[in-house]
């Protein structure tokens, strides 16, 4: 029989990349564990594509009290040898109280009280995380399971759907493009010259003809000039659609948000902005791989990092896709 695995991770995008990471390690060395999550219903397509997830639990944030019961039940379903809670927050850990298994594995910087639902701790603690990027945290769990290697950041994504409704405005799929994210989560993380580097991307001479630049997120409040080469995304592409769009992109340029820890786990050029935030920390992981670039605003602010310090690491960037 198959060892069984229950992993709460439920948010947010980037951190379920980051956990994902973790679970492709301990697939490529077990095998024979099957792995089972809960996670919320709006990133659960994370789980679908990366082909990793044995079974997904859904988790809906705002439909109260009677949701979460049926959520405990449902876990309560199943027996497992092992849960993993990867959030450690007084949500996770009542869920992780309620599950029905042998052992029960926390991180040790867990917070709410979480600890009181573990029987075993493992990671650094809350000063020795901040000393840490999110990954190698997390990767403290597998040895656990018996697993000594590290994590390569890499994920296996399978695009099971057919990626082409965003066609519906976009030009030809196969025309390259540079996907710009300029939101994020957070006061403070946002850079606010999206608009403007946009401007200056498509003057510069250095951009190869027939280049498109794509504009995606949620909100669209932030104003693009508009442009025959510039195609705005925002609030009309669903996650399931946003990663084929992302492992085509020659390169993607994000502040500290999922984005960034998508187009890495692809093997995508991907450019981090930082400010009060710690690229060490959260920047684009491995931070040693040469595809993985981050700035961060001199004293936090990203108002601090200028356009043109920005347009020199994207043709970098682009310059190392073309050597490959």
């Amino acid at each position: 029989m198959p060892e069984r695995l229950l992993v709460f991770k439920p948010s947010s995008l980037g951190d379920v990349v980051h956990a994902l990471a973790v679970i492709r390690t301990l697939h490529r060395i077990r095998p024979d564990i099957l792995v089972d999550w809960v996670i919320r219903d709006n990133l659960a397509p994370l789980l679908v594509h990366s082909g990793l997830v044995n079974h997904i639990n859904q988790f809906h944030r705002n439909a109260g009290l009677g949701a979460f019961i049926r959520l405990i039940r449902e876990i309560r379903r199943s027996e497992y040898e092992t849960v993993w809670d990867m959030q450690g927050l007084a949500r996770t850990a009542l869920l992780t109280r309620g599950a029905r298994a042998k052992r029960k594995i926390g991180r040790r910087d867990a917070r709410e009280f979480a600890f009181l639902a573990y029987q075993e701790r493992v990671g650094p603690s809350k000063i020795q995380a901040k000393e840490m990027h999110a990954v190698d945290i997390l990767a403290q769990f597998l040895p656990t399971l018996g697993v000594s290697e590290a994590p390569t950041g890499v994920i296996d994504w399978r695009f099971y759907s057919d990626p082409t409704p965003f066609h519906s405005i976009t030009q030809k799929e196969e025309e390259p493009t540079i996907a710009l994210f300029p939101e994020a989560r957070g006061s403070g993380k946002e850079w606010p010259f999206f608009p403007l580097f946009a401007q200056e991307l498509l003057r510069d001479g250095r951009l190869p003809s027939g280049w498109k630049i794509k504009i995606l997120g949620c909100r669209r409040d932030n104003a693009f000039d508009p442009h025959p080469r510039l195609e705005d995304g925002r609030g009309r592409t669903q996650l399931a659609e946003l990663l084929p769009l992302i492992r085509r992109a020659r390169c993607v340029v994000a502040n500290d948000s999922g984005p960034v820890h998508l187009a890495a786990s692809m093997g995508t050029p991907v450019l981090g902005l930082y400010g009060p935030t710690d690229p060490k920390r959260f920047g684009p992981y491995p931070l040693t791989r040469p595809s993985n670039a981050w700035l961060r605003a001199a004293g936090g602010d990203l108002k601090a990092l200028p356009v043109s310090r920005v347009l020199d690491r994207v043709f970098e960037l682009i310059e190392l896709g073309h050597s490959r």
